[in-house]
């Protein structure tokens, strides 16, 4: 973790502190996730929580993996797990969906601090993420009317150098965010038992399939996002092309 002036950021590392050899699978070990909550708590103006990997995924996305975790730890039995662990492999699924658990401890980590449950909030709390192979962004809100949010609570996900996904892939993913693969994401959640989200996030970025760069700028209070995406101009010259400019 590391301090920016009035900027906390605090960083997940969830490549190498995965728990995989037990139920429930886990993002990170107890003893890390402690040292994260602790670590966020700290009073700041403006806090950044860092991981590699989103921890809200747009659509239906959310759902298909809930759904795939449970199947994976048995909840159709061993032909479900066989299922699948065929379905995780093939779609790579890795985000924190995937792992109910630690889901669970970031949604609730985000519900204290936004409402100020430890003390003063933050002003606003970005989450970063990326390696989805697309870019997006999303505002999150608390689905219980009790929980009143004082921060400004986003998440900006960019995949600067990403795998390019065929048409099939990105025409999947367009659904997944869709009206109806929402609702196809929400069964499949019902049908593995696992219960709905305590809160909410829109796409207020629209998804974009290109090498893209993000960054905030801070001053005084007032947080820019900006979203630029590699392209080439007319005489094949590379530069970068801003396609979102927002305050947070």
């Amino acid at each position: 973790h590391r301090r920016f002036g009035d900027v906390h950021l605090v960083m997940i590392d969830t490549r190498n502190g995965r728990v995989l050899d037990r139920e429930p699978r886990r993002m990170v070990d107890e003893t890390e996730w402690n040292w994260i909550v602790e670590r966020c708590q700290e009073p700041c103006r403006h806090l950044i929580i860092a991981t590699s990997l989103p921890v809200f995924t747009p659509g239906g996305i959310h759902g298909l993996q809930q759904w795939d975790e449970a199947l994976c730890a048995g909840a159709w039995g061993r032909p479900g797990a066989w299922l699948g662990e065929r379905v995780r492999r093939g779609l790579d699924a890795e985000h924190w969906p995937a792992f109910h658990a630690s889901f669970l401890e970031f949604e609730q980590l985000i519900i204290d601090l936004a409402a100020g449950a430890h003390g003063d909030p933050p002003e606003t709390i970005t989450v970063l993420g990326g390696d989805i192979h697309f870019s997006y962004g999303v505002a999150i809100e608390p689905r219980d009317d009790e929980v009143e949010f004082v921060s400004r609570v986003h998440q900006v996900v960019s995949s600067p150098i990403r795998n390019i996904l065929s048409p099939a892939e990105r025409r999947a993913m367009h659904f997944a965010q869709s009206d109806a693969g929402r609702r196809v994401g929400g069964v499949l959640q019902r049908l593995a038992r696992r219960g709905g989200t305590r809160l909410r996030w829109n796409v207020d970025v629209t998804p974009i399939f290109d090498n893209t760069m993000a960054h905030l700028d801070y001053d005084d209070g007032r947080v820019r996002l900006v979203m630029e995406r590699a392209t080439l101009d007319a005489s094949g010259a590379e530069y970068l092309d801003i396609f979102e400019e927002r305050m947070l």
